[in-house]
């Protein structure tokens, strides 16, 4: 029984299929270790700074973090590089992460997931 060239082409697109699709890899370093709270009568917010670098699909952007509590729960979310460039600007709550403004570059669903789940590992 001969095999037709459709069977060939549909296995073949399937694996090309497979193999191109690739998870952003995100990694982040605090820029000051540990958390720095400053004890005094007027509560201030918390802030962390980490360095990020993120690639995706043969492209990467490196930056740093910058995560400051609004409310209990409620953390602002920027990722911008050290000239001020805001690549994503947004909101962490409890459920998820609201996003206010980001670049064409990284709006991606399968990315966004990814930075969500980073996010809520260092909080």
């Amino acid at each position: 029984m001969k095999r037709s060239l459709l069977t060939y082409f549909a296995w073949i697109s399937l694996l090309l299929i497979a193999f191109s699709c690739r998870s952003p890899k995100i990694g982040l370093t605090a820029v000051m270790p540990g958390r720095t709270d400053q004890i005094s009568d007027v509560a201030s917010p918390l802030k962390m700074t980490y360095t990020a670098r993120v690639i995706y699909k043969d492209s990467e952007l490196s930056g740093r973090v910058l995560l400051k509590e609004d409310s209990p729960g409620n953390f602002r979310v920027a990722f911008y590089n050290e000239l001020g460039m805001t690549f994503l600007d947004g909101t962490l709550g409890n459920k998820k992460l609201a996003i206010h403004n980001i670049i064409p570059a990284l709006d991606n669903k399968i990315f966004l997931r990814k930075f969500e789940k980073s996010m809520k590992a260092i909080l």
